[in-house]
């Protein structure tokens, strides 16, 4: 199985919307709709970088940067449900570090939920620490992890 890692393009617009409805349900997280994904990809501050086998987008990482801020912020990581446990979470996760690093910043910070313990672990093993609990961050009332990597 060959597994390609680019930056996204306007035209993967539709495959990251419904990577996107596929991954998180809207009970339990706050979606990007299409239209914040289009600003995402043509004018946001950001990289969006999806990993692709066949001309098929399977996983995604988004990517925000912020003018006054020393970490860039990894804002979602996804990954097709029939292509898990192929290290291509970790393999986004590690374009999203370089990306960061060529930026020249220090680090990066994300958000997992609460009782999402396998990604917490994950997280952890690639380097984060958690640095604090946000109450009822998630449309369903969960707590969310912030999770923290300086370089």
């Amino acid at each position: 199985m060959q597994i390609k890692y680019r930056r996204a393009t306007i035209e993967d617009l539709q495959s990251l919307h419904s990577m996107e409805i596929l991954v998180f349900p809207k009970e339990q997280y706050h979606t990007t709709p299409r239209r914040q994904y289009r600003y995402i990809l043509t004018k946001a501050n950001a990289e969006i970088w999806v990993a692709e086998q066949d001309k098929i987008v399977i996983g995604a990482v988004v990517i925000f940067f912020r003018k006054n801020s020393f970490f860039g912020r990894l804002y979602s990581l996804a990954v097709h449900p029939d292509y898990r446990n192929l290290s291509i979470g970790k393999n986004l996760f590690l374009k999203a570090e370089k990306v960061i690093k060529s930026k020249n910043l220090i680090g990066l910070i994300l958000e997992a939920r609460a009782d999402n313990k396998q990604l917490s672990s994950f997280y952890k093993k690639l380097g984060c620490v958690q640095v604090r609990t946000i109450d009822n961050y998630h449309p369903d009332a969960c707590e969310a992890l912030k999770f923290k990597k300086t370089f």
